[in-house]
């Protein structure tokens, strides 16, 4: 009997000790300090530093300074766990409040991280989270998974990488700023194809990734964006990822920083003529180097509010090689010495903003001064996006 009692009271004990810790703002805080200190692993600060691999970018911070603290030691922890290839994130310093906040906190720092990080090229796109009590504290982990073998197998595939962008890099022969950005993205565009597709599900993890992009020579948006930030970085040109739609799909892009001044670069879009001319993908040019005005005619912003601002014109690709027909010229005598002076062997591009009847006005042109380079069949094939018009070379 006295057995029994004792027992009970050791239970009636034990009850009043947990409803004390979990529900004394004070003891509970305490208790939550104790189990820290063994539940928490070291993770070391993020900073410009911080290194992931060696493909590290030099600007790899424009969305974590966007985050709010508790989304920054989420991004933290994650950067920990990736840079040393753990497949748990395991976030002991997250106060849980429910899953839906701790969904949307994760859900955001993922975009972030993988935003600004475009040397995590082996990481998928998709993770768990889950919530597990220890003591009395609610400790939230992220599980991840990776498209390596072992580390042995990153650094192989990083070395693969490295090489193809010396290749890229190799064929900038100039100091000035425009023609690097332009070499980059004409070879980029001119070696890597469009990875097309029914839905976007069934688009392969690598078209999504510079692996992708620099080594299978497929990429989708998001691909291309991450490979020309890159190549950029290695010019020491900054540039940051932006993500928002195109035609009600998602979409991404660069921001373009040159001379201290924004420029909105679509490398994919500018890939947008999908026949080829003599083996070669067309490039044009018409998504190259916009204000934020023109990128926002088709294109729409995820985070309008913390994107940089675009406002010069100096950098445009049509308005920096003069290829643009005004409404003060002549517009037979401007086109004429445009196609005259073009150099392309596939195609003639150039700006014509608040004109009318501009198709017209070219079968005229080209008909009157008999530019049969552009005449293919009887047939003139030209292409329209905005304000930018391209007339295909038979």
């Amino acid at each position: 009997m006295k057995k029994l009692i004792s027992v009970l009271v050791i239970c009636v004990i034990l009850v009043g000790v947990v409803f004390a810790f979990t529900k004394v703002p004070v003891l509970k805080e305490k208790v939550d300090i104790l189990i820290s200190k063994f539940t928490k692993e070291q993770i070391d600060e993020y900073t410009e530093d911080f290194e992931i691999n060696r493909l590290k970018i030099k600007n790899q911070s424009f969305y974590y300074n966007t985050l709010n603290d508790t989304q920054k030691y989420i991004y933290t922890a994650l950067a920990n766990s990736i840079r040393d290839i753990n497949n748990v994130v395991k976030l002991s310093d997250y106060t849980y409040v429910n899953n839906d906040e701790t969904a949307k906190d994760v859900d955001i720092v993922m975009q972030a991280f993988f935003a600004d990080h475009p040397e995590v090229f082996y990481v998928e796109s998709k993770y768990t989270i889950s919530t597990t009590t220890v003591f009395f504290k609610d400790v939230v982990e992220i599980d991840l998974e990776y498209n390596i073998v072992s580390k042995e197998d990153l650094e192989e595939k990083i070395t693969t990488i490295e090489n193809k962008i010396n290749e890229y890099l190799a064929l900038v022969n100039t100091d000035n700023i425009f023609d690097i950005e332009l070499a980059l993205h004409d070879n980029l565009l001119k070696n890597v194809s469009y990875y097309n597709y029914d839905k976007i599900e069934s688009v392969p993890q690598y078209c999504h990734d510079i692996y992708g992009a620099f080594v299978n020579k497929e990429a989708v948006c998001d691909g291309f964006t991450k490979s020309m930030q890159i190549l950029l970085d290695r010019k020491n040109i900054e540039s940051i990822v932006v993500l928002g739609n195109l035609e009600n799909e998602a979409h991404a892009w660069n921001l373009v920083k040159l001379d201290e001044s924004w420029y909105h670069l679509d490398v994919t879009s500018d890939q947008s003529i999908k026949e080829k001319k003599n083996g070669a993908q067309i490039v044009t040019h018409a998504y190259y180097n916009l204000t934020t005005n023109e990128i926002l005619k088709s294109h729409e912003l995820d985070t309008p509010d913390i994107m940089p601002t675009a406002n010069e014109t100096k950098y445009n690709y049509y308005i920096y090689t003069g290829k643009v027909v005004s409404t003060n010229d002549n517009f037979a005598n401007k086109l004429s010495v445009l196609l005259t002076n073009n150099t392309n062997e596939n195609i003639m591009e150039f700006y014509a903003p608040n004109i009318s009847s501009v198709p017209d006005k070219i079968v005229d042109t080209l008909s009157r001064n008999r530019y049969t380079d552009y005449i293919i069949n009887n047939k003139i094939n030209y292409y329209t996006m905005e304000d930018v018009y391209v007339i295909m070379k038979n």
